[in-house]
């Protein structure tokens, strides 16, 4: 945009926030975004607009040919002569360019010189005659079609922030940095202090004995050099969009937030399916199922309350979570044998998200001295009544707090596919865990039999408070990443009726097959061998 739109603009009293930095409008207005690591966030602070999703401009310039370029770099044709890249980026209306070539007048280090200007450049003859009166051998191009070819044959690099830099780092080109304005200059310097450049100034307060000392002591000082480089190199890692995205959406989506994979970090997704206009998105890295928009903290209280456990139980067909105790003590006296293969020896347990307190009701019976957390207070309450002997807490595992190595067990069950962060409740549980303490995690399978042969089933029932579908795989690195290792899973929440659905079977045939004797029992050993359970639970043990 240039300055009379973006002034038009605010004339009807519309905040201006540019991203990018090409057209006069940076000039006037309100805001200019820069997708660098960490530059944004610094400059901004959490002030964001709402974007659904945003691919980082970087991704183009982390192409494969960028590190190829990087790791074999075209040869010199007089190797012992450094070049010299410059490149103002876009049309350079300030003519920057000219003005660094006259600092560089007078040099007295030899160098080699590549010019490139774009084709609106105002006054390409009047640079021409000044790169020749530096007496330094030199190519003017115009607009090359292979900019990256051209930077990668060099040594040393100035340039103006912006994608120039960007590609330039990714070269592994060592690069100083000059100014355009104030703002650039504030954005040039926080990035350059974190290793990504060095900054020379600004273009209309460079000092030319300055200028040259610094260029001097980077072709004399190869060291200094190579440690710019890789400074450049590690200062640009594809995120930068998804960073501006974030803080944009924070200000405008109150009470959601955007998040990455929470198994490898990454922000690199297929569209699963929508929730409620939130994607559920299969990460392209590691394969985990996640929520990328996700509500704040304090909304879900609001979920939790007595009317969470006194609605109908869809799976069992009882009225209420209450009603369902019996099934409950079930699954809990299941999770505690397998417990007590690992642990014989009987000592404190803590079930996180512990409900109306049956998991605890069972672990007392069997000689456990019990703790539990829920953020339900009407959850805490019932499981008082129900277990006086447990120490019970109402918070998170954000929240609460316990000693370290505290715990010989810890329950976890179909509590950790609703936790926002649920790498650093891992770290938390994990901490509490003294070292060959066991962790059982039960949550919903994302590799069961609904999941895999009726997929539109599966996320036409899928809570908006689930936040990650895990598999075995998905699951393990997780808890081995922070160091548990995983000695068991299984797959529970085996229904015959659910692989009826599978094959499409009408109600009629799906009632006669299911009516077959011994097919029950031969379908559940057939899918919990082949890990089809549409529930998932992991057992692993503290390493440290």
């Amino acid at each position: 945009m240039d300055d009379s739109e973006v002034i038009a603009l605010q004339q009807q009293g519309i905040a201006v926030w540019l991203y990018g930095n090409t057209g006069s409008g940076i000039s006037v207005a309100d805001n200019v975004l820069f997708a660098f690591p960490w530059v944004v966030r610094h400059l901004i602070g959490e002030e964001a607009w709402p974007m659904e999703r945003v691919i980082p401009f970087e991704a183009s310039i982390l192409d494969p040919v960028y590190r190829r370029l990087r790791e074999d770099q075209p040869g010199r044709t007089s190797p012992s002569v450094p070049r010299l890249f410059l490149c103002m980026g876009g049309s350079d209306e300030g003519l920057a360019t000219e003005r660094v070539v006259d600092l560089l007048s007078g040099i007295e280090v030899d160098i080699e010189i590549i010019c490139v200007i774009g084709a609106a450049y105002e006054r390409p003859d009047d640079l021409r005659q000044k790169l020749n009166t530096l007496g330094a051998p030199f190519q003017l191009l115009t607009n090359p079609s292979r900019f990256a070819q051209v930077a990668a044959g060099c040594d040393l690099a100035i340039t103006t922030m912006g994608q120039t830099l960007a590609e330039l780092n990714c070269l592994g080109i060592a690069s100083l940095v000059i100014a355009v304005s104030p703002f650039h200059m504030k954005v040039a310097e926080h990035y350059a202090s974190r290793g990504g450049a060095k900054v020379l100034g600004l273009v209309d307060e460079l000092e030319k004995s300055a200028v040259h000392a610094t260029i001097e002591g980077l072709v004399k000082a190869p060291g200094h050099r190579d440690a710019l480089k890789e400074g450049g190199v590690q200062s640009i890692d594809g995120k930068g969009g998804y960073r501006v995205a974030e803080m944009l959406f924070n200000s405008f989506q109150k009470g959601f937030t955007l998040h990455r994979c929470d198994v490898c970090g990454s922000d690199d997704f297929e569209t699963l399916a929508v929730l409620n206009g939130r994607p559920i998105g299969k990460c392209r890295q590691c394969g985990l199922d996640y929520m990328h928009v996700r509500p704040a903290e304090d909304t879900l209280l609001d979920v939790y309350a007595a009317d969470y456990f006194e609605a109908p139980r869809t799976v069992t067909g009882v009225s209420s979570y209450e009603a369902d105790r019996p099934n409950v003590l079930r699954f809990a006296n299941a999770r505690l044998d397998g417990i007590e293969m690992q642990l014989p020896e009987k000592g404190r347990l803590l079930d996180v998200g512990c409900a109306l307190g049956y998991y605890l009701e069972a672990a007392a019976k069997r000689g456990w001295e019990v703790s539990g957390i829920d953020i339900s207070e009407y959850a805490v309450n019932f499981a008082r009544d129900q277990v006086p002997e447990a120490q019970l807490q109402i918070g998170s595992v954000e929240t609460v707090d316990f000693p370290t190595r505290h715990f010989d067990a810890i329950i976890c069950s179909l509590v950790f596919e609703h936790f926002l962060n649920p790498r650093y409740c891992l770290q938390r549980m994990t901490s509490w865990l003294r070292p060959g303490g066991v962790l059982v995690l039960k949550v919903p399978h994302g590799g069961g039999v609904m999941y895999r042969f009726t997929p539109d089933r599966w996320f036409d029932s899928h809570p908006d408070n689930h936040f990650c579908d895990y598999t075995p795989e998905t699951l393990s690195r997780f808890l081995e990443s922070e160091g548990l290792c995983v000695v068991e899973h299984h797959t529970e929440g085996i229904y015959l009726e659910r692989f009826c659905d599978a094959l499409g079977l009408e109600k009629a045939r799906a009632d006669t097959l299911m009516a077959i004797e011994g097919l029950d029992a031969r379908y559940s050993a057939f899918a919990r061998n082949n890990d089809l359970g549409d529930s998932l639970v992991v057992y692993a043990r503290s390493m440290y």
